[in-house]
């Protein structure tokens, strides 16, 4: 498969069309419960090694952006969500009663992993 934009001769860059696939699991993903579960439906043979690559190929075309955004799922939704997961807390309960609030390691590294694998120090 070849990436989503090509640079032609005269220095303008094409937007390559989507395949059938490609344009069934964007259709898919805003209702799917997984990304992998979206590529299945779309109808690729191995869905949870599949998904990710097609993401990573798709996520500069416009019209997987656009079907994001039109979901509620924009890029600033998504950094504001992870923002938060970095300073998640939880509540300190001491015999019965809730004392303080501390943060809430797990939820915080979980944020800081999806956020490295959306940058793409992580694979």
């Amino acid at each position: 498969m070849s990436e989503v934009t090509n640079t032609a001769k005269n220095g303008r860059v094409a937007v390559r069309p989507l395949t059938l696939k490609e344009r069934r699991f964007i259709h898919f993903l805003p209702t799917a419960p997984s990304i992998t579960e979206a590529a299945r439906q779309a109808g690729y043979a191995q869905p949870n090694k599949n998904a990710c690559h097609v993401i990573n190929r798709l996520k500069n075309h416009p019209e997987f952006t656009a079907t994001l955004e039109a979901a509620g799922l924009s890029t600033n939704m998504l950094a504001n969500s992870i923002a938060e997961g970095i300073k998640a807390t939880k509540k300190y309960v001491w015999k019965g009663k809730v004392v303080g609030e501390i943060p809430d390691w797990k939820a915080r590294l979980r944020a800081l992993l999806v956020a490295a694998k959306m940058a793409g120090y992580l694979k």
